[in-house]
C-alpha cells in the first residue's frame, strides 16, 4: 500500500492498495492550541491510528510525504517559518511508521509549476470510474475549500504509484 500525505494544519491523507488503486481518502486537522511539536505528534497519531486501521503497516508498504521547501527570492509565498510545521509533521509520521519505507517529494519534484487547477484536472482524471466513486464518498464531507488538499495528498500517491 502506498499512503500519500499532503502535510498541514488541514492534512490531505490518500490510501493506495495493489496496483496503485484507491482504497480511501480524508481530511485531517491540526489540533488548535500547544506548541507545534505537540500539534504535529497528536495529528500524527490520528492518521497512524486511521491507516492502521486500514492495514497500512503489514507489509511493505510506503508512507510518501510531500517535503516542504522554501522558495528563493520572490517565489515564496507567506511566511517560510509556517514550513517548519509541515515539516514537524512529516517527521513526526515518518516515525510513526517505521516498519515503512518513507519516501519524500518537494512539491517541485512530483507537480512541478503546474498550476493548481489545472494539476486538480490531472489527478482527478487519472481516477479509473470505479475510484471516482470511492473519491465522491471519500470527499463528500470536506469543505470544498479544504478539498485541495486531499487531491494532492492523491496526487503525491498516484505519483509515487507510477500513474501520474
Amino acid at each position: 500500500m502506498i499512503l500519500g500525505i499532503d502535510p498541514g494544519v488541514n492534512c490531505g491523507a490518500t490510501l493506495l492498495g495493489d496496483n496503485g488503486i484507491l482504497l480511501v481518502s480524508a481530511l485531517f486537522r491540526a489540533p488548535k492550541g500547544g506548541g507545534e511539536a505537540d500539534r504535529a505528534a497528536a495529528l500524527a497519531g490520528e492518521i497512524w491510528s486511521w491507516a492502521g486501521g486500514n492495514g497500512v503497516g503489514l507489509g511493505s508498504d510506503k508512507l510518501v510525504l510531500e517535503w516542504p521547501q522554501v522558495y528563493q527570492g520572490g517565489k515564496q509565498k507567506g511566511d517560510p517559518n509556517d514550513l517548519l510545521f509541515l515539516a514537524a509533521i512529516d517527521g513526526a509520521l515518518a516515525a510513526k511508521f517505521p516498519t515503512v519505507q518513507v519516501i519524500q517529494f518537494k512539491p517541485q519534484q512530483w507537480k512541478g509549476q503546474v498550476p493548481k487547477e489545472i494539476m486538480t484536472k490531472r489527478i482527478l482524471g487519472k481516477l479509473r470510474s470505479d475510484e471516482e466513486k470511492t473519491w465522491k464518498t471519500c470527499t463528500q464531507s470536506v469543505p470544498s475549500s479544504l478539498v485541495h488538499n486531499v487531491v494532492d495528498s492523491l496526487g503525491i500517491a498516484l505519483h509515487a504509484a507510477g500513474r501520474l
